[in-house]
C-alpha cells in the first residue's frame, strides 16, 4: 500500500524546508564574511590589522562554504566499486527485478549493479526537489547473493524497491543534499587550527558550533523519517513474499554482513598486506560460510538479533524491532519454496567474479607485487601467513631476551624456561608457541601443509598423535618437557626461525598458471569517475571558490569606499 498524498506532501515539505534553511545558513556565512571585509575597508588605522587578522583566517570557513554548496548540488554517488550489469548480460537478475516490480505497481530501476558490500540499496536522480523522478538504481550486494536463498534475495530486492514505491527515494535525493553540504562544511573548518584549539572567540569556532548544532537537528530529523520508510518498506515486500521469508532475509543479511565484515578485516587484508589475494574472495566467502564450525556462530547471530536502543541519528530501527513489526502481521503470507541458492539467478558468474574481485581491496589490487591465487593455495598460504604473525612476534621477543638477531627454536625454549612473561602475555603465549611450532613442522617437513580455521587458530596438516602432544606441551608451557620431545623428532633447533615469508609447503611457484592469477591490465584498478557520473576535475572547483572569494574582497572594498565617501 503506497502512503497517502498527504504523508507525500508533508514530507516532500518537510524537506524542502529543512533543505532551504541549510543553504540560507551557509549564505549567512558568506554574508557575514562580506560585512567583515565592508568593515575592514571603512575601519579606522588602528582596527586594521585586527579586522585584516579576522579576515584572512576567516578565509577558510567561506571557502569550506562555497566547497558545500558545490557538494550539494551533485547527484548522490553509489557504493565504492560498483559493477553495472546490462539485461543482455544477466537476464535472470533483471526479470527477477522486472517481476518484483510490477508485483509491488512501481517504475523499476533504470540501472543494476553489483557492489562488494553485503548489502543492498537504491537511489534516484530526482528532479524539482523529488515531485518528478529521474534515473533509478539499484545495488546488490555480491555476498548477499552468495549467503541468501532466491527467496530470500527477492525479499531484499522488494523491500529496496517499497522504497521507490514509497517515493522514499525522492526524497532523500532532497535531504541528502543539505547532508552533503552540513558534511563537507564540517569536515573542512574541523581542520582549521582555531576550532581545534576550541578557541570561542574567533569566527571560525563559532561558525563551526553553529553549523554543528543545526546538523544536529537535521539528521535527528531525516533518521526519523529514514527509520519510519524502512518499516513501510519491510510492510511492502512482506505484502509480496510473505512476512516470515522477509524476517528471514532481514537475518540473513545480518549475519552474512558480520561474516562478510570479518572475512574482510581478519583475512583478506592481513593476507593481502603480505602480498596474497585470492582470485575468487566470494568463493572464499562460501567456504567460510560452509564451514560447519563457523555456522554455529552465523546460527548465534541470525537467533539472537541485537536489541540495542536506538541513537536518534541511525537512519535503521533495531532489527529486534523489524522482526516484531513483521511477527504481528497477520497476512502476507507466501508458499514455502525449496531453499534455491541465490547465486543462480546469475548467468556469468565468472565475469561477475572477476569484475567484483578487484573492487573488494583495490588499494591491494593494483600493487603489481600482489600475488592471486586460487581459493585452495590462497587458504593454505593465509593460514601460513596468519599463523605467522603470532609466531614471528614470539621469535621477536625470544631473539630480544637471548640478545641475538637470529633466534632459533633452541633460543626461544631458554627463553621460555628462564622468563615466559617477557615471551607474550600468559593468555597468547600458549597460542604463539603452537603457532611458532607448527611453523617449524612445516618447515621440517613433518606437516604436509595447512589448514585455514575460521573460529580459531589456523593448524598445520601433520600425524594427529604428533599435534595432540604438542597440544598437550604448549598449554602446560613446560620448556623443558616441550625441549624433550622435540629432541626425538627430526626438527632442528638451531636453524633460525624469523624469516620475511610464512612458512608454506602448498605456496604456489610464479610460473604455475592454475593457481597463480594474472589479471589482464584492462581489468586492474584505475582512478577514474564513475560509469553514470560525468567528469568532475578539482581545479575548476577550486579556481570558481577562489574567484568568490576575490569578488567578494572587491565589493567589499567598494562597499567600504562608498561608505566612506
Amino acid at each position: 500500500m503506497r502512503p497517502s498524498l498527504f504523508l507525500v506532501s508533508l514530507r516532500a515539505l518537510l524537506a524542502v524546508a529543512m533543505l532551504f534553511v541549510s543553504y540560507l545558513v551557509l549564505l549567512a556565512a558568506v554574508a557575514v564574511y562580506a560585512a567583515f571585509l565592508s568593515l575592514l575597508a571603512a575601519a579606522p588605522p588602528d582596527d586594521v590589522a585586527r579586522l585584516l587578522f579576522t579576515v584572512i583566517t576567516s578565509t577558510p570557513v567561506v571557502a569550506a562554504v562555497l566547497l558545500a554548496l558545490c557538494a550539494a548540488g551533485r547527484p548522490a554517488r553509489g557504493p565504492e566499486g560498483s559493477v553495472e550489469v546490462a539485461p543482455e548480460e544477466e537476464p535472470a537478475l533483471w526479470n527477477t527485478v522486472y517481476d518484483l516490480a510490477e508485483r509491488l505497481g512501481v517504475r523499476p530501476p533504470t540501472r543494476l549493479y553489483l557492489i562488494p558490500q553485503a548489502n543492498a540499496m537504491v537511489l534516484e536522480h530526482a528532479m524539482l526537489l523529488g515531485l518528478l523522478g529521474g534515473t533509478r538504481r539499484l545495488y546488490l550486494g555480491m555476498p548477499l547473493l552468495v549467503g541468501l536463498t532466491q527467496g530470500e534475495l527477492e525479499a531484499v530486492i522488494c523491500h529496496e524497491l517499497g522504497h521507490y514505491a514509497g517515493r522514499h527515494t525522492a526524497l532523500s535525493s532532497v535531504t541528502r543534499r543539505g547532508t552533503a553540504a552540513l558534511g563537507s562544511i564540517l569536515e573542512r573548518l574541523g581542520r582549521h587550527p582555531m576550532v581545534q584549539a576550541e578557541n570561542g572567540y574567533h569566527p571560525a569556532y563559532a561558525w563551526y558550533c553553529l553549523f554543528s548544532g543545526y546538523a544536529r537537528v537535521y539528521l535527528r530529523l531525516t533518521a526519523a523519517v529514514g527509520r519510519r520508510q524502512e518499516f513501510e518498506a519491510d510492510r511492502m515486500s512482506a505484502q509480496v513474499v510473505g512476512a516470515a521469508v522477509m524476517a528471514d532475509a532481514l537475518r540473513n543479511v545480518h549475519s552474512l554482513a558480520l561474516a562478510w565484515a570479518r572475512l574482510v578485516s581478519d583475512y583478506l587484508e592481513p593476507v593481502a598486506r603480505a602480498g596474497w589475494l585470492p582470485d575468487d574472495p566470494f568463493a572464499v566467502f562460501a567456504q567460510m560460510l560452509a564451514d560447519p564450525e563457523y555456522q554455529d556462530t552465523l546460527r548465534r547471530w541470525r537467533d539472537s538479533p541485537p536489541d540495542r536502543p536506538v541513537s536518534r541519528f541511525d537512519s535503521h530501527p533495531p532489527l529486534a524491532e523489524r522482526l516484531n513489526a513483521l511477527a504481528h502481521r497477520a497476512n502476507g503470507t507466501a508458499p514455502c519454496r525449496e531453499p534455491v541458492p541465490a547465486i543462480g539467478v546469475l548467468t556469468d558468474l565468472d565475469q561477475r567474479t572477476v569484475e567484483l574481485s578487484l573492487t573488494v581491496l583495490p588499494q591491494h589490487a593494483g600493487d603489481p607485487e600482489t600475488t592471486w591465487l586460487a581459493t585452495a593455495a590462497w587458504a593454505s598460504t593465509a593460514a601460513a601467513t596468519l599463523t605467522g604473525e603470532s609466531a614471528q612476534a614470539l621469535a621477536r621477543a625470544a631473539g630480544r631476551s637471548g640478545r641475538t638477531t637470529r633466534p632459533s627454536l633452541r633460543t626461544v625454549l631458554e627463553a621460555l624456561a628462564k622468563a615466559p612473561e617477557t615471551l607474550a602475555p600468559a593468555r597468547s603465549l600458549p597460542g604463539a608457541l603452537r603457532a611458532l611450532l607448527d611453523q617449524v613442522l612445516v618447515r621440517d617437513g613433518l606437516a604436509t601443509g595447512w589448514r585455514l580455521s575460521w573460529v580459531g587458530q589456523s593448524r598445520a596438516v601433520a600425524d594427529r598423535a604428533l599435534l595432540s602432544e604438542l597440544h598437550e606441551l604448549t598449554v602446560a608451557v613446560d620448556a623443558q618437557r616441550l625441549e624433550a620431545f622435540l629432541r626425538t623428532l627430526p626438527v632442528d633447533l638451531a636453524a633460525p626461525v624469523l624469516v620475511r615469508r610464512p612458512v608454506c609447503q602448498e605456496e604456489v611457484p610464479p610460473a604455475d598458471p592454475d593457481e597463480r592469477i594474472e589479471l589482464p591490465a584492462e581489468l586492474l584498478p584505475h582512478d577514474g569517475p564513475e560509469d553514470d557520473e560525468p567528469l568532475r576535475q578539482k581545479h575548476p572547483v577550486i579556481k570558481t571558490a577562489a574567484a568568490l572569494i576575490l569578488l567578494l574582497i572587491v565589493l567589499g572594498f567598494a562597499f567600504g569606499g562608498a561608505s566612506l565617501g
